[in-house]
């Protein structure tokens, strides 16, 4: 009688022979491969973000810009599933001996089939992981309030009850027009009726311009997070995490409120389409695709 599900540590991958190992986290590091040598080791991105992340992590996090490049960089024998073509810029600047899989992604897949479009109204998405720029969020979305907008903050799922967000709830309570929203996901009516987001690095600033064709507003005070937050230089190679057909970035509340007072949303639909069209992998396929590429490996 066979076991359905077996709970194996990472450590201990490489003594199964398994043909194919999915994982959603790293299975290599410090050119070290967990699994075992005959294994075809699968890394699923768990968030947009991922293949990017080493341009900001160190910035954030208590590590070094260093083991925030080797989390991928020194990264062998594996193969990371690639959601879009220049996924391979950022993953190549690393000099990983790593390598991408051209297979899509298929939670963008389901979000965008998922999504009904409609006529967006006078309506802010705001999400954010950046704590230490939480009063400047407060700023923006006390002048959003006052010129009339609907503004929907959304705090980082399992963080509404800390300490800023439920500053900001509190700030907040009783105002017309606020929404203090802890959905486990975005609605699809909220996705409908806002007219952009406003985020700094979480997947949301890459999902929700796919999936609504409207643009994701990058908020990085420079008084709070610095000069180019979003810009990194690896190996020589220069790197953004804003794309600039899906983000306009901001760097103070000012500028920000104004890029939102100046979108032309009927040409950020037709850049946004064009690009999603051409850039992402097997777009509304991605999960057929990965299930042949896997039965394909079982077979070989």
């Amino acid at each position: 009688m066979g076991l359905s599900n077996i709970l194996i540590p990472t450590n201990s991958l490489k003594y199964y022979k398994f043909k194919i190992v999915l994982s959603s986290v790293n299975l290599s590091y410090q050119n070290i491969c967990f699994t075992h040598k005959n294994s075809f080791a699968m890394v699923f991105s768990h968030h947009l973000t991922m293949l990017r992340s080493f341009i900001f992590t160190h910035k954030i996090c208590d590590i070094s810009k260093q083991e925030s490049i080797d989390t991928f960089g020194s990264a062998v024998d594996c193969y990371y599933v690639a959601m879009m073509k220049s996924d391979h810029k950022y993953f190549n600047a690393l000099n990983s001996k790593a390598k991408l899989l051209n297979l899509g992604y298929p939670s963008i897949d389901q979000q965008i089939k998922s999504y009904t479009p409609n006529d967006p109204q006078k309506c802010v998405l705001v999400l954010f992981i950046h704590s230490k720029a939480y009063k400047k969020i407060i700023e923006v979305m006390d002048k959003l309030l006052n010129l009339g907008y609907e503004v929907i903050f959304r705090p980082v799922p399992t963080f509404e009850n800390n300490s800023d967000n439920l500053e900001i709830k509190n700030h907040f309570l009783g105002r017309k027009n606020f929404t203090y929203d802890t959905d486990p996901k975005v609605s699809n009516q909220t996705l409908q009726k806002s007219m952009c987001a406003i985020g700094d690095y979480s997947s949301t600033i890459f999902s929700f311009p796919f999936t609504t064709l409207r643009p994701c507003l990058l908020f990085y005070p420079t008084e709070i997070m610095g000069d180019k937050f979003e810009i990194e230089t690896i190996n020589g190679k220069t790197l953004s995490l804003a794309d600039k057909n899906l983000h306009i970035v901001s760097r103070n509340v000012d500028e920000l409120i104004q890029n939102i007072e100046n979108l032309n949303l009927d040409e950020w639909k037709e850049r946004i389409l064009n690009y999603r069209n051409n850039e992402i992998y097997n777009l509304g396929h991605s999960s057929e695709a990965i299930a042949q590429f896997i039965l394909d490996k079982i077979k070989t």
